[in-house]
């Protein structure tokens, strides 16, 4: 015998062409860490690192810090540097792997042990990333645009220096004529003016986020022989419904549907 029977579903956390928005919610961490350090806080007790798409929610991550007693503007959030944004510094000039002009060691950059923020020439005329601190020869230009050698060792910071009081600043590597006249006279690692800004190890506090999941609730009405109330009947209902769901795009759900007796079948993400 057919039987009509009202189902009220209830999903929520709904992802694809059929969801509805999910929202942000931001949590502002009064705590003083690494960038590493709060991205692994957020990790385990939130979603991750706050993001920001649009300008409703940077106003919503602003007003996360409205109670707060915080003592800096700078907060961390998932924005990171990327190894493959570099520096020029003469003129400040962007300069981006893959992108420009760069005769490369293999694999590199890498910011091997996120301290790698300079870059020198090696005597294999390839490029390096490596620790600002290290004392290398310095390869500055000066206003005419020639390269002059400076063959004395000294760090990144104090090499640019240098160049920019003697001469004009360490030297840009552009294209391959100017990489072949500082390989005529580079016989030993030198510094170039190529760098990053390293924040990573700055104490600050920051925002995580997490998802608000929204809810929806559908109305659904069948007509079945099957007797409804069996248990394994209810869970078949179910399998088949969120494999109907899952290949119209909506996944990542929770479906729940109640009879009128007050029984239900639920079906986990």
């Amino acid at each position: 015998m057919w039987k009509n029977i009202l189902l009220f579903l209830s999903l929520s956390g709904l992802v694809g062409h059929h969801a509805s928005p999910i929202t942000k919610l931001y949590h502002f961490v009064d705590q003083k860490m690494t960038w590493t350090d709060a991205q692994r806080h957020c990790r385990e007790h939130f979603d991750d690192l706050a993001t920001v798409d649009n300008l409703e929610e940077l106003k919503q991550l602003q007003e996360s810090r409205i109670w707060s007693d915080y003592d800096t503007g700078i907060i961390w959030i998932g924005l990171y540097d990327d190894v493959t944004r570099w520096q020029w510094s003469h003129g400040n000039q962007i300069y981006r792997v893959g992108q420009h002009y760069g005769n490369w060691r293999e694999g590199q950059p890498n910011n091997l042990g996120a301290g790698q923020n300079c870059i020198r020439i090696e005597t294999t005329h390839l490029l390096n990333d490596v620790p600002c601190n290290l004392e290398e020869y310095a390869l500055c230009f000066d206003d005419e645009g020639n390269y002059v050698y400076v063959k004395e060792k000294m760090t990144w910071s104090k090499a640019r220096d240098h160049c920019k009081s003697n001469y004009m600043d360490l030297a840009s590597l552009r294209n391959a004529t100017e990489n072949g006249k500082i390989v005529a006279m580079v016989n030993s690692a030198a510094w170039i003016g190529l760098h990053r800004y390293p924040y990573y190890h700055c104490l600050y506090g920051f925002a995580c986020q997490e998802q608000q999941k929204q809810r929806s609730t559908f109305k659904l009405k069948i007509s079945s022989e099957a007797d409804m109330t069996d248990p394994e009947i209810q869970h078949q209902f179910v399998a088949q419904l969120s494999a109907k769901l899952a290949k119209e795009g909506v996944t990542g759900v929770k479906l729940r549907w109640v009879l009128k007796d007050g029984q239900d079948q639920q079906s986990q993400k």
